[in-house]
């Protein structure tokens, strides 16, 4: 096959046209990458002859060469005699070394890296480093952490400073090759249910990693790659739930030609991202909402892994930092919790206590918007008031977020803001009912939508009373 000469997107047409000719072996037994396409020999070895003096393995593996040379015949494509290699147990290709055992760098590729020259005088050259060090960051555990000195020098908003922490992440990415580099295992496609395919996830301040691993023959987990990427100054403003799911998405886009279409193990931190990732939340955050939908298309059990244990997937979104920055640090970590983020405690009076104490002794309430029991609930967390033994039981299922009361949720999902103000209340159903997002959808529906996010006595009630005044609802009934 042949592209004329010229064409700007000439290379992504040809990379299209192999996958659709030899997508029915993708990724089981070929991997395409223009016209190199390698053909997978079998996992595991079977000696038994099949013929004289051949066994079962290689026989196997020929079948496929020729399924595949078929199929390019099909095509009307031709293959280069002189420039294959058949039947090997080891090919150099791309840069990498493959093999049984898996793959690895290309030594001869890493001799220029080893030998890049120190300090970089520009911009160019750190472009330059980063490229030939990011071709093979799939072996690199962390290479969004580690090279972010260097990334930085690429914003235009930073100015031109090669220090000393420069000089220490072009060395730490070099030392990674020092002894030819990780090896990866090879992949195992053929048993969903013993040998599925793993992502760890994690994410940091400052950066979001992961790990795409497989138990081999002798059961003992192997890693097969590893992600991460940085964050943009925007996203690290994010929540750290709002990270979390970033990360999880990141990941499973960077690995799925692994995973669509497959059952996999996805391991991740906190109980509230496991949660969400199980059960089919509604989500307030449409960003998060939209990510959600992304990530729903892939086949996955959540096993929910405390970070402590999962060492891998947090050194790849852990990034140092320096002492200057604790102060701005703190300041995030604050307003973090005043969005929302929610402690879970081991039980209802640690939720209560703990409430209490990372909110302070004199939180804003903002008193004015409530009245009765939730006025002296407010008073009480925010510790104006003593409270009464009954306020003090009650205030167990209820929280302060921004001056603000909330009604915690009784399973995973998140607080509910109470209203008192009917006028608030009516408003409310208004636009849950009328606008964009609600669609007239009747009472239940209605009702879901608001207990979803809003909590005050009588809620079904308020909801049916406003639905049965609603003109286009009455239109669109049918008369009985």
């Amino acid at each position: 096959m042949v592209i004329p000469m010229g064409w700007t997107n000439g290379v992504a047409v040809f990379q299209r046209a192999m996958i659709a000719v030899l997508k029915e072996f993708i990724p089981e037994k070929v991997e395409v990458f223009l016209d190199d396409f390698p053909i997978k020999g079998p996992v595991e070895r079977d000696e038994t002859k099949v013929f004289p003096g051949v066994r079962k393995f290689v026989a196997g593996h020929m079948s496929d060469v020729r399924d595949v040379l078929v199929k390019l015949d099909d095509a009307n494509l031709t293959v280069s005699g002189t420039k294959s290699r058949w039947g090997v147990s080891s090919i150099k290709i791309l840069g990498f070394i493959c093999d049984k055992d898996g793959q690895r760098p290309d030594p001869e590729k890493l001799a220029k890296l080893m030998t890049w020259p120190s300090p970089l005088k520009s911009i160019t050259e750190v472009r330059q480093f980063l490229g030939v060090v990011g071709y093979w960051r799939i072996f690199i555990k962390g290479y969004g952490e580690k090279a972010e000195p260097l990334t930085r020098l690429l914003r235009k908003t930073e100015g031109w400073i090669w220090g000393k922490e420069q000089a220490v992440a072009m060395e730490a990415l070099k030392e990674e090759f020092r002894e030819a580099g990780q090896v990866l295992g090879v992949s195992f496609f053929e048993d969903e249910e013993s040998r599925p395919f793993i992502v760890s996830t994690d994410a940091g301040p400052y950066s979001v990693g992961g790990l795409l691993s497989q138990k081999h023959g002798e059961g003992k987990e192997r890693p097969l790659r590893f992600e991460s990427r940085t964050l943009n100054p925007d996203e690290r403003n994010y929540s750290q739930f709002k990270k979390e799911v970033l990360g999880v998405l990141h990941c499973l886009k960077a690995f799925r030609h692994y995973l669509y279409g497959r059952r996999l193990l996805l391991r991740v931190d906190p109980t509230a991202v496991a949660a969400v990732l199980q059960k089919n939340f509604s989500l307030t955050d449409p960003t998060i909402a939209r990510w959600m939908i992304h990530i729903r298309l892939y086949d996955y059990r959540v096993e929910r892994i405390s970070g402590s244990k999962n060492q891998v997937a947090n050194g790849l979104s852990r990034l140092p930092f320096c002492e200057e920055d604790l102060p701005r640090l703190k300041e995030e970590e604050v307003s973090m919790a005043e969005g929302g983020v929610m402690k879970v405690a081991a039980n209802r009076t640690q939720i209560a206590v703990s409430s209490r104490e990372e909110e302070g002794a004199s939180m804003t309430f903002l008193a004015n918007l409530y009245d009765g029991k939730y006025r002296d609930i407010g008073l009480y967390l925010a510790g104006r008031e003593a409270g009464t033994e009954r306020v003090q039981q009650e205030a167990l299922g209820y929280c302060l977020r921004g001056g603000h009361l909330f009604k915690r949720p009784t399973k995973f999902a998140i607080p509910m803001r109470v209203l008192c103000d009917p006028e608030e209340k009516r408003a409310v159903i208004e636009e849950l009912h009328d606008g964009v997002v609600g669609g007239h959808r009747g009472v239940k529906g209605t009702f879901d939508e608001v207990r979803r996010l809003y909590w005050w006595d009588g809620q079904y009630m308020k909801v049916e009373k406003y639905c049965s005044t609603c003109e286009a609802c009455q239109k669109r009934a049918m008369v009985r």
